[in-house]
């Protein structure tokens, strides 16, 4: 009996692979089943993202536990906190305990709105493992805040920190590329131009992070109305052309000019 699972990018190279040598291998009745990435969102549904927040918070607790619990024991809290502010390179409260906090709603309310960002067609995504990390690091801001509780703006201020590797290259190329109007007349001596939303989407997160960005294409002018623009990027931009040929004639029109073109 086989029992495995896959990403559709490998079930495609099996199925591909010597015209499915493996899959034809497997007799009887096997079956492939597509497991949903996202789920509807449901009373129920959000009441079990809250029990998965609740579970890692727990699970941090026990890695404090098993981390530190000898040291707390035998040199106190003060020890740990001279210990953390040398690994973490930064100055802690009087206050400091490193212990973990419960979330409040708002802040559960936040990894629900990251978990539908995530997701398509307003729905939640199913992928929660790439949160643990989010939960873990919003804990830590609460925890370095001497916070009682994890607030909303911890976990915000993890979601700008926790980014996948597709994100920070994201990240890192829009910061080189700030001022978009600047960044395209550098490219550009036309008054008119094409801008079009990059996408950069994180298979094993499910993170989207976009960027607008300027659409090249070669137009040739052929005869009256009409845009040459090949390729499919020469679609958007034929398409880009034809609307503002229409525009100037609607222009044109209405101020009584003839129109030559």
């Amino acid at each position: 009996i086989i029992v495995a699972c896959c990403n559709h990018d490998t079930l495609h190279y099996l199925q591909e692979e010597g015209e499915g040598a493996f899959l034809s291998r497997i007799e009887d009745k096997g079956e492939i089943i597509q497991m949903d990435g996202a789920v509807s969102e449901t009373p129920e549904r959000i009441k079990q993202v809250a029990q998965y927040v609740k579970q890692e918070i727990n699970n941090l607790g026990n890695e404090f536990t098993e981390s530190w619990g000898d040291v707390i024991e035998q040199e106190g809290y003060e020890s740990v906190k001279r210990r953390s502010e040398y690994i973490f390179g930064k100055q802690l409260s009087e206050d400091f305990k490193l212990q973990e906090r419960e979330f409040s709603r708002a802040a559960v309310l936040e990894i629900i709105k990251e978990l539908r960002c995530r997701a398509f067609d307003g729905k939640l995504s199913s992928i929660l493992r790439p949160i643990n990390g989010l939960i873990k690091s919003a804990e830590f801001e609460a925890i370095f805040k001497d916070s009682p509780l994890v607030e909303a703006e911890h976990v915000r201020k993890a979601l700008k920190e926790h980014l996948s590797l597709e994100s920070g290259l994201s990240k890192e190329i829009s910061e080189h590329k700030k001022y978009l109007k600047k960044y395209i007349t550098s490219l550009t001596d036309s008054i008119g131009y094409v801008v079009g939303l990059a996408v950069i989407y994180s298979k094993s997160s499910g993170q989207m992070n976009g960027q607008p960005l300027p659409i090249h294409c070669q137009i040739n002018v052929g005869a009256a109305d009409m845009v040459v623009a090949p390729g499919k990027i020469g679609d958007i931009a034929k398409a880009a052309g034809q609307n503002v040929r229409a525009s100037i004639k609607k222009v044109l029109d209405n101020i009584g000019a003839a129109y030559v073109g």
